[in-house]
């Protein structure tokens, strides 16, 4: 009888163990998928088409949601596209091949590299971002605010003026079907072999920290700055308005009446009030002095240039005017 109570006992045990530890595995698991995301499995490719040897790896989301299903449509319609392609180019053959990176900052990415053979091997890259936990797609923008991609191209445009060997010169800025992805609190932008540089560069990165973008409050009409009428409807921004939220400095010499604005590492510039002359030096590039379409005007103590000062002048800034008529700038610092 005492052998069977102890044995009793022992198996309740066991069994409270055992479904300690299931409860314990179900946990583990929510705590793992409840961010929405799964790493996606793979679909190989292996075919001959009018010619063309068609070969590598595609991701493929296994979730049955809407999200999943139109990445997937997305990576299917990039695939035949790019087949397509390589056969009007009468290529040899076409690889495809893929990476993908889990959840940094909310933000899932998938990116996947196309190889065309031709009589040189061109090498091009897609994205696809998204976030889990949200069932969305998401785009620069909606990563780094309503000026991403203005800012983004701006710091790039900057990097490759520093290696113009390099580069090509006319980077036309970082456009919405341009690849990136995220991850370790940054964000890389991905261009095309032949894009920006030569092909023999292959597939060119370029990453910003996504906490060094920075934006300011909504400037609002008749408070950060107002309109003159009388050249065009012409924004005029204060000053001190938007140069204290982006890091810039501004400095006011009272015997030469001269008003500087600067910011380590970045630029300098000068100027006076109702003097059409601003007067600009980077470290990265030759002093300029230039007009824009208004002097600055001193007015009720503060200082108002036109809006244009901000990102043709200081140019590290970008702006936007949203729908309630507000003001957004952005500007980006590296720690």
């Amino acid at each position: 009888m005492r052998i069977n109570l102890i044995m009793t006992v022992a198996l309740t045990i066991l069994l409270i163990s055992a479904f300690a530890g299931t409860q314990r595995g179900v946990a583990a698991q929510t705590a793992v998928t409840g961010s929405g995301y799964t790493q996606p499995t793979e679909r190989k490719v292996a075919l001959r088409e009018e010619g063309l040897d068609i070969k590598g790896e595609l991701p493929v989301l296994t979730g049955e949601d809407d999200l999943s299903s139109r990445i997937n449509q997305r990576i299917e319609d990039t695939y035949r596209q790019k087949v397509a392609a390589a056969k009007e180019s009468k290529a040899r053959s076409v690889t495809f091949s893929y990476t993908c990176y889990p959840p940094s900052d909310g933000v899932a990415s998938i990116l996947l590299k196309t190889s065309i053979t031709t009589a040189v091997s061109k090498d091009e890259v897609d994205s696809f971002n998204y976030i889990p936990a949200e069932s969305r797609l998401v785009g620069v923008n909606d990563i780094l605010g309503p000026n991403g991609l203005q800012i983004a191209g701006k710091v790039i445009s900057q990097r490759i003026r520093a290696d113009s060997e390099r580069y090509y010169t006319n980077f036309p800025g970082v456009q919405e079907d341009d690849a990136f992805y995220v991850t370790g609190g940054n964000i890389f932008f991905l261009f095309d072999a032949f894009q920006i540089a030569p092909g023999s560069e292959g597939i060119i990165s370029f990453d910003l920290e996504i906490d060094g973008v920075i934006n300011t409050r909504p400037i609002r009409n008749g408070v950060g700055y107002w309109i003159n009428e009388s050249s065009y409807s012409l924004k005029m921004v204060s000053l001190r308005a938007v140069c204290a939220d982006l890091g810039y400095t501004i400095h006011w010499n009272e015997s030469s009446k001269v008003i500087t604005v600067d910011r380590p590492g970045d630029v300098t510039v000068s100027f006076k009030t109702d003097v059409n002359r601003y007067q600009r030096s980077r470290t990265d590039a030759s002093d300029i002095t230039r007009s824009l379409e208004s002097a600055p005007v001193a007015l009720d103590g503060a200082n108002y240039v036109p809006i244009s000062f901000f990102d043709q002048i200081l140019e590290l800034v970008a702006y936007h005017v949203d729908e309630n008529d507000s003001i957004i700038f952005t500007t980006y610092t590296e720690s």
